[in-house]
């Protein structure tokens, strides 16, 4: 079995039953991990796609799954989601 082949939902799935106090404390992060890829929408990626293929949004993301699972204390982060562009109407004199 390719573990590499598979999306992080499903490696995520795999994990859940998977037991051995040998590799728990790996586990644990690993779990981690991919738990938080799964909370900002990740979940469809195979772990074998390259980073180079994501999507803009997909590599910010990724970027803020790293960030907020890192050690660095004191640290503000702010998160800015690009605005929609007003939409043309009768409210609105630019279009």
């Amino acid at each position: 079995m390719d573990w590499t082949a598979m999306s992080v939902a499903e490696l995520r799935r795999l994990l859940e039953d998977f037991d051995d106090p040998r590799v728990a404390p790996a586990l644990a992060g690993v779990r981690h991990t991919l738990d938080a890829l799964l909370s900002v929408g990740l979940g469809y990626l195979s772990l074998d796609r390259e980073s180079p293929t994501l999507s803009g949004g997909e590599a910010q993301r990724v970027k803020i799954v790293r960030h907020l699972g890192s050690a660095l204390t004191d640290i503000t982060y702010v998160f800015d989601e690009p605005s929609t562009p007003p939409t043309c109407g009768a409210s609105t004199s630019s279009c």
